[in-house]
């Protein structure tokens, strides 16, 4: 299991001022995680939505903050994003990864006329967005926060092998997107 960054020393000063009562510290936090949180958010759920959550996130933050004593402040700010998310997703519980259920794309089409590393972003875009959305959901968790597989398991109530066997999943087809159409 890996753990989650530490704290840096500005972090700790931040989280000390702002549960202080210091609004400026507390924008400096969530300066430190919004743009984490929108990259969550942006290509999974409408601009209008993605903002709710955003006010939403911010507002949870400035009112948790005495609750974080031992804890890395950002950890329940990403909790909560993946309960805003999931839910306005409307997605199942994380059940078995199916590696072979996704559509398969035409790439001969989609790529016709692009350059060689347009074709490579194209074919990884393609099959991330052939992924089913709770595994988009991991990767972008991965790509944009600090969260472990622990807490993604967590998070969804599942056991952490489940997350770590859709993070092989996700890997898998963005790997295979990038080999040459047969």
């Amino acid at each position: 299991m890996t753990a989650a960054p530490p704290l840096s020393v500005a972090d700790l000063r931040l989280l000390k001022e702002a549960k202080a009562g210091n609004p400026e510290a507390v924008q400096g936090l969530w300066v430190r995680v919004a743009s984490s949180c929108w990259s969550v958010l942006a290509p999974l759920v409408h601009r209008a939505v993605g903002l709710e959550h955003m006010v939403s996130l911010r507002r949870a933050l400035e009112a948790d903050l005495r609750s974080f004593a031992g804890v890395d402040w950002r950890e329940p700010v990403y909790e909560r994003l993946w309960h805003l998310l999931w839910n306005s997703l409307q997605l199942p519980p994380l059940g078995g990864i199916d590696r072979g259920n996704w559509p398969k794309h035409d790439l001969n089409t989609l790529l016709s006329g692009a350059t060689r590393a347009d074709e490579a972003r194209t074919r990884i875009r393609a099959a991330l967005g052939a992924a089913p959305l709770e595994l988009q959901v991991i990767h972008l968790f991965d790509l944009f926060t600090t969260c472990t597989a622990a807490q993604l398991a967590r998070y969804a109530e599942v056991d952490e092998g489940l997350i770590r066997e859709a993070r092989t999943a996700v890997t898998y087809h963005l790997v295979a997107a990038t080999r040459e159409p047969a």
